[in-house]
């Protein structure tokens, strides 16, 4: 509740909503790290529109498909389900929509609907085949989704069955049933199988989404959005939400033909990579999506409009009916900045890193009319454990061992050159790696035991994937030349080729992480061992 309640009272509006309110504006993947203001958009839609409809994954009983052996057997040998995934998206968002428009939540308000349905097809005979789809499902409209997700993949499950005498072959319709069939078999049931899954009735469903848009969803000015969040959970195993979220972006892109109807998903940044690499299949190309990408970025002042706004209602709520805002508490100059500076410095410029920083200042300051630099610097102490921690928690799923490289510029010169990393660092932590746990796919960890066993890849190879993960993740940043400027992902480029590091090559540890890994900030040239 206090969550929500902070969401609502302390928006700022830092344009991006425009975007997602304009059924027209291709803008619907709202895309961004974690707490950057995903989650306050679309709760933001939620208060101000009336027509919204919410989807959260893990209600939708998805993990019926992945507990389904028939659907997993097919999948182990080859057949690609992404044509049924799409069609479980649509028919969900269709469905939801017809019962959001017509209020279908009893049998009165079904038969209303499909009365309205044979009118439709009184006046437009080109639509029966997507009026007979609805009319197939009519009396289910007013069931929960994943009632209709599980009787969707129920119908999938027994057309795969039947598509081969599998009684006949005598193996069971397990993973395991897969290691007993012959190339020639093999080759058979993917075949009898991939047609299966190629005539699913996604084509009466891209009638039925022409059918919403011409003559159902024909009012420009009642908009109607469907908003789908917490996709970043652990809502089913990863390479299945993958394709999942695959189809659910393909989806949103179908739904576009309905003008006044809007599908808007939110996802993290580093998901999206991993989905888009997970993926990818011949001919794709990522930059076809960049139309329908929302990235979130702040600047200062919207954060400090932000900060403003919390402490005002946290003060208001506990201590006093005065208007009080950043500049009335922190009026100190940590290390001789404008605290607004010294705070937002140390963040990814994020709102959860800011909130997070100013929340313990205010705990440490407690009962005190102002927070001096002293409790800025605890706080600081306090933050910055917090903040490597967050981190590691947050790009686990692709560097589960984070945790472990970032011991390579532990008590380092700020302004390290990649040369400042020696022979005896790396080996020391290419052999932790080796032996560490296995807590899932780690490329570095994989790529310690191939230095190991092979002598392949080089120990600077080695270091070099290492800096540029960290200064992907935003740990680091890097200066390119003696005249430029620290370069960081979160505001400059993303990424940085191997070409761009060099043994003279300089980088910087960001401050939000100089106390809790002992950096030293003078910038002196940092010395070999």
């Amino acid at each position: 509740y206090e969550d929500e309640k902070f969401l609502s009272k302390c928006f700022v509006d830092t344009g991006d909503i425009e975007y997602l309110l304009d059924t027209n504006d291709s803008k619907c993947i709202v895309v961004g790290r974690t707490g950057s203001g995903k989650s306050a958009l679309l709760e933001q839609i939620k208060e101000i529109e009336e027509n919204v409809i919410i989807l959260q994954p893990d209600e939708l009983a998805i993990n019926y498909i992945a507990n389904s052996n028939i659907i997993r057997f097919f999948e182990k040998i080859g057949i690609k389900l992404d044509i049924f995934y799409q069609l479980l998206w649509r028919h969900v968002l269709a469905v939801e929509l017809i019962k959001k428009k017509f209020n279908i939540t009893n049998e009165n308000n079904r038969n209303s609907f499909l009365d309205r349905i044979r009118d439709i097809f009184d006046r437009d005979k080109s639509k029966e085949e997507a009026i007979n789809y609805l009319m197939e499902w009519g009396d289910k409209f007013w069931l929960e989704a994943d009632k209709r997700i599980k009787e969707l993949t129920t119908k999938l499950e027994n057309e795969l069955s039947a598509s081969s005498d599998f009684s006949g072959l005598g193996i069971p319709l397990t993973v395991k049933g897969t290691e007993h069939l012959s190339s020639e078999v093999k080759e058979e049931i993917i075949q009898r199988a991939q047609n299966v899954v190629n005539n699913v009735q996604i084509q009466k469903l891209n009638r039925v989404i022409r059918l919403l848009s011409d003559d159902i969803f024909t009012d420009q000015q009642q908009k109607y959005y469907i908003l789908i969040d917490r996709l970043d959970d652990d809502w089913v195993e990863d390479q299945l939400r993958y394709r999942l979220i695959r189809a659910l972006i393909e989806t949103t892109k179908s739904f576009r033909k309905i003008q006044p109807v809007k599908a808007i998903v939110s996802l993290r940044s580093d998901l999206l990579s991993i989905v888009f690499e997970k993926t990818r299949d011949s001919g794709f190309q990522e930059e076809k999506y960049d139309d329908l990408i929302l990235k979130l970025k702040w600047d200062k002042e919207a954060l400090k409009e932000l900060l403003d706004k919390r402490i005002s209602l946290l003060m208001q709520e506990q201590y006093t009916s005065s208007v009080v805002k950043f500049d009335t508490i922190f009026n100190s100059k940590p290390s001789g900045k404008k605290p607004i500076d010294y705070i937002l410095d140390r963040t990814l410029m994020r709102p959860r890193d800011a909130i997070s920083f100013i929340n313990l200042c205010i705990e440490l300051a407690y009962e005190k009319d102002e927070i001096s630099t002293d409790v800025i610097k605890k706080a600081e102490k306090i933050y910055s454990k917090k903040r490597l921690g967050a981190l590691c928690h947050e790009w686990f799923a692709s560097y589960p061992h984070l945790d472990m490289y970032v011991d390579l510029i532990k008590n380092k010169n700020n302004g390290f050159t990649s040369s400042a990393i020696n022979k005896v660092d790396i080996e020391e932590l290419a052999l932790s790696l080796s032996v560490s746990d296995d807590l899932g796919y780690d490329p570095i960890k994989s790529l310690a035991e191939k230095m190991f066993e092979t002598n392949a890849p080089t120990k600077t190879k080695f270091k070099n994937s290492i800096l540029r993960i960290l200064y992907f993740i935003g740990v680091i940043g890097v200066k390119k030349s003696t005249y430029s400027a620290v370069s960081w992902s979160q505001i400059d480029e993303p990424v940085i080729s191997e070409k761009e590091i060099l043994n003279a090559t300089h980088f910087d540890v960001h401050p939000m992480l100089h106390s809790v890994l002992g950096i030293n900030g003078n910038n002196k040239k940092q010395q070999q061992r």
